[in-house]
């Protein structure tokens, strides 16, 4: 947001990629030696703009042009670093968000009541360092809820609704139904032990969860 279409790169907000644009110029002149002096004349200009040429044929791509700019030893890595800070490369903001969060002393998570809540699992910025609860581990945990709700929280997830989400289980678990691992990693209903509608509901707050209220 409030990035111009055109401008210097340490005026840019962090972005995953940049166009890139070069100027071609042409120019055709005319020398005249009259024996004594040099007359030189210019009679031609042609200026194209077109794509910049970046390193493995990214082309309209700044931050491969830089790149390509440093493998032929035009830049150097300082140059080349600042900017990588702000032109993180597609697919590398992660690195770039942790940095500017790392200046501001902060870090990426979620806080919870911990009094109240147990994380089970948890991936990428959501990790405790720990591996996810064991089946029998969780399933202690579990049972000791009153309400069978799990909470799935995303930091990265664009859409409001998929940032937060409940899951309140109205059936027994049934026996050789790992939940954890089918909530973590099943993309169907797990052969019919566990049907949305039936087994369980979701929801986008804890309090319609507890009233059954969508």
């Amino acid at each position: 947001p409030g990035a111009p279409m055109c401008g210097c790169i340490e005026k840019m907000p962090m972005a995953t990629r940049s166009d890139c644009t070069q100027v071609d110029l042409t120019e055709d002149f005319t020398v005249v030696f009259d024996g004594s002096t040099i007359e030189a004349k210019m009679t031609k200009v042609e200026v194209d703009f077109n794509a910049c040429q970046g390193k493995n044929g990214r082309n309209n791509d700044l931050y491969a042009y830089h790149w390509r700019l440093y493998e032929e030893g035009k830049v150097d890595r300082f140059q080349f670093g600042t900017v990588g800070r702000t032109l993180t490369d597609d697919h590398r903001c992660e690195y770039a968000r942790e940095a500017e969060l790392a200046k501001k002393g902060l870090q990426y998570g979620y806080s919870f009541d911990q009094g109240n809540w147990t994380q089970v699992a948890g991936n990428a910025g959501m990790s405790t360092g720990k591996p996810a609860l064991g089946e029998n581990a969780f399933k202690s945990t579990y049972e000791l809820s009153s309400n069978k709700i799990i909470h799935r929280t995303c930091g990265d997830c664009e859409s409001p609704e998929h940032k937060h989400v409940y899951h309140r289980r109205f059936t027994a678990v049934p026996d050789g139904l790992n939940l954890l691992d089918h909530l973590m990693n099943g993309k169907n209903n797990a052969g019919g032990r566990s049907v949305w509608n039936v087994d369980f509901q979701l929801y986008s707050t804890y309090e319609d969860a507890v009233n059954d209220e969508n």
